[in-house]
């Protein structure tokens, strides 16, 4: 696995990397209220890694206009 040594490093291959996912159900938001969240996992080494600071909102009322961005990784080829 490599690690990115500087800011804007562009790789000239894919790299392999670990993918974490994290699933979680809040429940009680209010309608409109954005609210922040931050997820940190713990490593099997005890180290702590944190993502950056994003924002969620409750699921919008039926017929709402939305903007939806869908992102992918592609798949490593060996």
């Amino acid at each position: 696995m490599a690690n990115q040594i500087e800011n804007g490093q562009i790789y000239q291959q894919p790299v392999k990397r670990e993918i974490w996912r994290h699933e979680a159900e809040l429940t009680g938001l209010t309608p409109n209220l954005r609210i922040p969240y931050q997820v940190t996992s713990i490593r099997e080494d005890a180290e702590k890694v944190s993502s950056e600071v994003f924002t969620l909102a409750p699921s919008p009322k039926s017929g709402t206009l939305l903007k939806i961005l869908l992102t992918s990784e592609l798949p490593i080829i060996n």
